[in-house]
């Protein structure tokens, strides 16, 4: 079974060429069927790499999630799923988002993420 991060991704996407997230354009030759989301455990984030340089197209609606995740962290202890690429591919963590602090998101217990590597916020 598919779970509703992946449904909910997969239905913003377009067929074969320029994928679009509901929050990125993202321009691939990629089909769906490669399309995959590895769920990591927040714990795991610091592993990642963010070194090479990817071209993602983040609107104001992302920017805009990203704020009303905090505040729903901060204020009703929610948590969402954050879709990120690293530089191995797409993963995502259910947490909760404690700050946006220009260039990077923080969650709970003090780890961090690029916000130009956000593809998509769920809540």
């Amino acid at each position: 079974m598919e779970d509703k991060a992946y449904l909910q991704i997969r239905n913003s996407l377009g067929e074969i060429l320029d994928f679009k997230f509901k929050s990125l354009n993202f321009k691939s030759k990629l089909t769906l069927m490669f399309l995959e989301i590895k769920e990591i455990q927040k714990e795991e984030i610091p592993q990642c790499s963010f070194k090479q340089t990817i071209d993602l197209v983040q609107t104001p609606e992302l920017l805009k999630k990203l704020k009303d995740a905090t505040k729903m962290g901060n204020n009703d202890h929610r948590k969402g799923e954050i879709v990120f690429c690293d530089d191995e591919g797409l993963k995502k963590v259910h947490t909760t988002l404690w700050a946006e602090e220009g260039e990077f998101i923080s969650l709970k217990g003090g780890v961090w993420i690029p916000v130009s590597r956000i593809v998509d916020i769920i809540f």
